[in-house]
């Protein structure tokens, strides 16, 4: 049998091949956006395309990580729902004119994840039965933000919408090189948008959490001002908002300005809501625990 080898011409090519490779897959997670989306059956079944449906947004949880991010400390609330809302416009989604006539709360989260401080849940797997009752034991009280430390440090898998996809318990339905890939992103900090409807008039009336929808979407944070990345955020998410897909989705991020294409009315926050917020933040943080 003929030994095989490589002389130094040929080796070098192959080194700057792989090196090449390396750098452009790189290149392409440095700007890639995973969406995570999904929407309840009954929900889907009755959104009609001719009728278009109103929202508030409510303030969710801000998670500041560990690091200075002067743009992600910077940003103010009503900035990220200005951004969202050409986008979700989009999708026949629109600022409500009254508490009478609105259809959805929309309760956003945002931040950035912590992994060089807390190991994830990729690494630390706790019992499934853990999550709801933890959950709900801080539900059955106002919440306090400080409860959130614990979901930030050992949940990055779930604020970024990985966590389906690669439980070590369950058989996920992905490649190796796909969970290598999330795995990866993991190992750096990320920023991510969570957007959670929930039924308004459902919320008022009965003073129930009816969770209709959530989507979450994420990016690579290191140079990238946050200013930038909630808005190339947005205009990703913007065909996912409302729907449902078993599988992550990912594109590549668009960092141009954003140009509404849309003219929308005034964009309202509420500050205060008549139903105990505990319930609906925590709620609107969930992922499920499977693809669906």
């Amino acid at each position: 049998m003929k030994s095989q080898y490589f002389s130094l011409p040929s080796l070098a090519k192959s080194l700057l091949a792989a090196a090449a490779l390396l750098v452009a897959t790189q290149a392409y997670g440095y700007k890639r956006v995973y969406i995570h989306t999904d929407a309840e059956e009954d929900y889907l079944a009755q959104r009609s395309p001719d009728k278009p449906e109103s929202y508030y947004f409510f303030k969710g949880v801000h998670f500041g990580g560990y690091i200075r991010d002067k743009g992600l400390k910077n940003t103010p609330f009503i900035d990220i729902a200005k951004g969202m809302a050409p986008h979700l416009a989009k999708q026949d989604y629109w600022p409500a004119q009254s508490k009478e006539t609105c259809d959805l709360l929309l309760i956003v989260s945002w931040g950035t994840t912590s992994p060089r401080m807390h190991r994830d849940i990729s690494t630390r797997l706790f019992d499934d039965y853990y999550d709801g009752e933890y959950y709900d034991n801080i539900a059955d009280r106002d919440y306090d933000e400080s409860e959130f430390r614990w979901y930030g440090k050992q949940r990055n898998s779930k604020l970024l919408g990985f966590y389906p996809y690669i439980r070590r318990d369950k058989f996920t339905g992905i490649s190796p090189w796909e969970e290598y890939e999330l795995r990866a992103a993991m190992r750096t900090e990320r920023y991510f948008i969570i957007v959670t409807a929930f039924d308004f008039q459902e919320l008022m009336n009965n003073k129930q959490w009816k969770r209709v929808w959530s989507t979450r979407f994420n990016i690579r944070s290191p140079g990238i001002s946050f200013q930038n990345a909630h808005l190339a955020l947005s205009k990703a998410g913007a065909d996912y908002f409302g729907k449902k897909s078993k599988d992550l989705e990912h594109q590549k991020a668009d960092l141009d300005p954003v140009i509404a294409e849309v003219e929308i009315g005034e964009i309202e926050v509420l500050e205060t809501i008549d139903v105990p917020k505990g319930h609906g933040i925590l709620n609107s943080l969930r992922i499920p625990e499977y693809r669906r």
